[in-house]
């Protein structure tokens, strides 16, 4: 049986502005047990994604920076 993305696609859709701080994204990833967040901008136009991968690589090249994220 074929699936297509609409069949397995996560429909409750939570996103973060572009300037909140990544400790936002970081809490709402924990609270809905996601691995990334679109990033929408003020009129809900998606403009990026961010990852716990990319949480990850700024703490690992920014370590003394650990409020950032």
């Amino acid at each position: 049986m074929r699936r297509n993305v609409g069949d397995v696609m996560t429909t409750r859709v939570v996103s973060v502005l572009p300037d909140a701080p990544v400790s936002r994204a970081v809490d709402l990833m924990r609270r809905y047990g996601f691995s990334a967040l679109p990033v929408a901008n003020a009129r809900y136009h998606l403009v990026g994604m961010i990852s716990l991968l990319d949480v990850l690589r700024l703490r690992e090249s920014r370590p003394w920076a650990a409020d950032d994220a």
